[in-house]
């Protein structure tokens, strides 16, 4: 008989992405006050890698129209990874996890499965006139991976077991971009962001969507 586990993974990550991300920025003043709070959603795309979060981000006025951004940001993210565990390492782990006694094979099959991504932006800003803003300034990234995932097959007395195992792996980057961040009409505000990637052939592009929250003095 040959028994079949689906992965256990999957669901909190399609739940998680469901919900994150924005990344570092975008203020103006919704009302009248020199210090704002804005909330948002970011997502990063790449070639072969791309992010999804949720951030809050700060303004205050430094002086007359000039203002400053700053904020956090933190989500899921999913993409092509290097994948340079040993054999012996995964059929090491796919030991501990099989259902049969005997271990048949172990291999990494998904690149793509999870991730973790966060960041944050220092922008400076401008105020043009009627409450808009224009931010620019430098964004980071740090994009981080936990396991990946193996199919694996073991037997046993009672037949044959192919399952999912989840191989303990640590990769990580760090990615440096400039930020733009628009205020288009009153609260809301859209941002972009230009990502450097030094060691792949194309550059990741960041699209957001934030809203002022609370203006005050």
């Amino acid at each position: 008989m040959t028994h079949f586990k689906v992965k256990n993974s999957t669901l909190p990550n399609l739940i998680l992405i469901g919900f994150l991300l924005i990344g570092s920025s975008v203020f103006s003043q919704r009302s009248t006050g020199d210090k704002a709070i804005a909330m948002g959603f970011e997502y990063m795309w790449a070639k072969n890698k791309s992010g999804l979060g949720i951030g809050c981000d700060f303004a205050i006025t430094l002086k007359d129209k000039l203002q400053l951004s700053f904020g956090p940001y933190g989500g899921v993210a999913w993409g092509k990874y290097q994948n340079d565990l040993s054999q012996f390492t995964i059929n090491s782990e796919a030991n501990k996890q099989m259902s049969g006694d005997v271990l048949i094979s172990a291999e990494i099959t998904d690149e793509t499965d999870g991730g973790w991504v966060a960041g944050g932006s220092l922008l400076l800003g401008y105020n043009v006139g009627n409450q808009n803003n224009i931010f620019i300034g430098p964004t980071v990234s740090f994009f981080s991976k936990q396991d990946m995932s193996a199919l694996i097959q073991s037997s046993t007395t009672g037949g044959i077991y192919t399952e999912f195992a989840q191989i303990p792996y640590w990769e990580s980057q760090v990615l440096v971009g400039i930020e733009a961040n628009f205020n288009i009409t009153g609260g809301l505000n859209l941002k972009y962001a230009y990502i450097f990637r030094p060691d792949e052939e194309s550059p990741m592009h960041m699209f957001g969507l934030s809203y002022n929250l609370v203006a005050y003095d």
